[in-house]
């Protein structure tokens, strides 16, 4: 029979992706936002298939089941929801943050533009289901729970995560959501839940810039500043849905 790789081997791997991908992640998210229409779309694809791929490589080195390694098991349908909704609610804090960098606060997503030339489909497809998935399992699944249990891995896989998405502005915009959802991925050690409250988040994204680009101004010129309050304190009252207390 022969011998396992320790996990050490596959934690390894994980961490120096992590960084890889700190360089790596930011310049193909300012490239992206400039090329043309067809090729972002291709490159956005092309980009989370790599993340992807590098998340299963991690548990594949260290030969331990990949359901396991990136946190695959399902909570409760109210963990879901609650995560879901604590996410959304920190929308308006991550647009004041991004008001603090000049020229911030325009809009969630560089390829916005996108919406008014492509189908909503093409687009969540694209630009909101594979991002949701493939980041999810690579900042969720392998990187956090590579780097343990502890706010210390919440904070890092938050930030890496903000990070990868490029200019001052938007690092500032995802940041708030970004560690909720690491947070609740901890709590419920669950990359599931992650996946789904990046998913509508995503979703509530492309969903605003298409009615804009038709239009409608769906609330987003309301001062973000005006909602941050009340929205982060229902965010909080989220918390104990995705984390109830342990029985003593």
């Amino acid at each position: 029979m022969r011998r396992q790789r320790p996990l050490s081997a596959g934690v390894a791997l994980e961490r120096w992706q992590a960084g890889l991908l700190l360089l790596v992640g930011p310049l193909s998210a300012h490239a992206i936002a400039r090329i043309a229409t067809e090729s972002a779309l291709s490159w956005c694809l092309v980009l989370e298939a790599t993340l992807l791929v590098l998340a299963v490589l991690a548990p594949l080195a260290a030969r331990i089941p990949v359901e396991r390694a990136l946190g695959l098991s399902r909570p409760g349908p109210v963990a879901f929801a609650a995560a879901v909704l604590g996410t959304l609610c920190l929308g308006p804090l991550g647009r004041s943050l991004s008001l603090l960098v000049p020229g911030g606060g325009n809009g969630i997503d560089p390829l916005d533009g996108l919406a008014t030339t492509q189908p909503f489909w093409v687009m969540w497809t694209t630009c909101a289901a594979a991002p949701a998935i493939a980041e999810e399992l690579f900042f969720r699944g392998a990187v956090q729970r590579a780097f343990g249990r502890g706010l210390g891995a919440v904070l890092l896989s938050a930030t890496a995560f903000a990070l990868f998405h490029g200019d001052p502005a938007r690092v500032l915009t995802v940041f708030p959501g970004a560690l909720y959802i690491a947070w609740a991925a901890q709590r419920t050690s669950s990359t599931f839940v992650a996946i789904a409250a990046h998913l509508a988040n995503n979703t509530w994204a492309l969903a605003s810039a298409k009615l804009a680009s038709s239009g409608y101004a769906v609330g987003l010129d309301v001062n973000p500043v005006l909602l941050a309050g009340p929205t982060v304190l229902l965010a909080a009252l989220t918390v104990p849905m995705v984390a109830p207390p342990r029985a003593a």
